[in-house]
């Protein structure tokens, strides 16, 4: 009266193919996601180490020699991206000194090739800014340039000025800067 004896252990079986088969589903899937984790991980470092070492460079850029130094004056960005430059200064005078600094973004012009183009200009955030620094030390100031998503590709070109109050004491200085939008 052995009607399911065969049965049984085809039954059996095929049930434990099928635990075997979702445990190393299971398993496979868990592995994919600890590697892809980790993948992701080390691209986060990686870019952090680059940021870090950009900015370094950036400030070992400008020799504390220079009076007036612009760190990131030449930068690639894409749409919808915002870049920043800081203009430094030194005070080497034995008096307080007051500068004013200005970036003129109503010259700013793209280019494509050699033809200038029209079309949105990239924003900035401030385009005029004070510092007061004091006799034998350092300055610094921060700028932001936002490039709206709809900026047209090409190299824009802004002119930064920086102004001392008292201009027999300091000279003016002038340097250009170029964010190129691809």
């Amino acid at each position: 009266m052995r009607l399911f004896g065969k049965n049984k252990r085809g039954i059996e079986l095929a049930i434990n193919f099928l635990v075997t088969f979702i445990l190393a589903v299971v398993i496979f899937g868990a592995g994919l996601f600890i590697v892809w984790d980790v993948g992701e991980m080390t691209e986060n470092e990686l870019n952090d180490i680059v940021e870090g070492l950009d900015k370094r460079i950036t400030e070992l850029s400008c020799s504390t020699k220079d009076k007036v130094c612009i760190a990131g004056n030449e930068a690639k960005t894409k749409r919808g991206k915002t870049l920043y430059f800081t203009v430094n200064l030194n005070n080497y005078l034995s008096t307080p000194m007051n500068f004013t600094i200005t970036v003129d973004n109503t010259t700013a012009k793209a280019y494509k090739g050699d033809n200038e183009i029209e079309n949105i200009r990239p924003l900035l955030l401030p385009s005029q800014q004070n510092i007061s620094i004091n006799p034998k030390s350092q300055g610094q100031k921060a700028f932001a340039v936002v490039m709206p998503k709809n900026t047209l590709a090409g190299q824009y070109f802004y002119t930064v000025r920086v102004v001392a109050e008292d201009q027999n004491k300091y000279a003016n200085v002038s340097d250009k800067l170029i964010f190129t939008v691809g």
